[in-house]
Order: structure tokens, then C-alpha cells, then sequence
């Protein structure tokens, strides 16, 4: 798996892991959802929030507070 280096000082802050692999996007410390849908994810952090935006994306429950996301990611960003 790859950290991904761009967010990690945001991330940290936030107590939010995010790893990806060649098919999926680990996400871990989740608060919850607020959008889901195949083209967008907003996945609720403690003080923010964290996007993807692609196609074809779904979802998969791991445990409380971690997911895994599939599909076409085109991009991920931290949002206020």
C-alpha cells in the first residue's frame, strides 16, 4: 500500500488514515457519510471533510470507521 505523501500533514491532523492500493482506496477514522453516490464520496472526519470524485465508485464496509472505495478515482481532496 502507498500513504499518499501530498495530504499526509492534513490527515495527521485529522486522525484520518487514507491508503491505496493498485484497485482500492483505504479510508480509516471516518465519521460517517455524507454523500454516496457512483460519481462522488464524502466521507465525514472530525473537522472536515474528505471527496473523491470519479466513476463507477463503490463502497465497502470494513469495520465502524473504515471503507474501501472502488472504481475509476479521479480525484480526492480535503474539504472544509
Amino acid at each position: 500500500m502507498e500513504y499518499l505523501d501530498f495530504l499526509k500533514q492534513d490527515l495527521q491532523e485529522l486522525e484520518f488514515k487514507c491508503y491505496f492500493t493498485k484497485n482500492y482506496l483505504y479510508l480509516m477514522g471516518s465519521k460517517g457519510l455524507k454523500v454516496c453516490s457512483s460519481t462522488e464520496i464524502v466521507v465525514l472526519l472530525r473537522r472536515k471533510k474528505f471527496s473523491i470524485v470519479g466513476e463507477n465508485l463503490e463502497i465497502d464496509e470494513l469495520s465502524k470507521h473504515e471503507i474501501r472505495v472502488k472504481g475509476n478515482i479521479i480525484s480526492i481532496s480535503i474539504v472544509d
